[in-house]
């Protein structure tokens, strides 16, 4: 459970990375012609995805947080060392 939760963490952070490659890119887009309109479309398209799947992963983390948790304190005491908090998203 804790590498599956490392795993996601990193994943996480890729995700709200791209998330603000995306929001700053769409500050650079003109949406005078039609292709530059089509253009900032299918950007928001992806951002609003990327925001979906961040809160699904921040969510899954949530979960195998509450598993970790309930395992008795000697397993734990393994794994603490590398522990990575989530840091919310801004």
């Amino acid at each position: 459970l804790y590498h599956e939760r490392e795993r996601l963490v990193r994943v996480l952070e890729n995700r709200r990375n791209d998330l603000r490659t995306y929001e700053n890119n769409l500050g650079f887009l003109s949406a005078k012609s039609k292709s530059g309109n089509s253009l900032v479309h299918d950007m928001e398209r992806r951002i609003e995805r990327l925001k979906a799947d961040i809160k699904d992963i921040e969510d899954k983390i949530k979960i195998l947080d509450a598993k970790l948790q309930q395992y008795p304190k000697e397993c734990m005491a393994q794994a603490v060392h590398s522990f990575t908090p989530i840091t919310p998203a801004k």
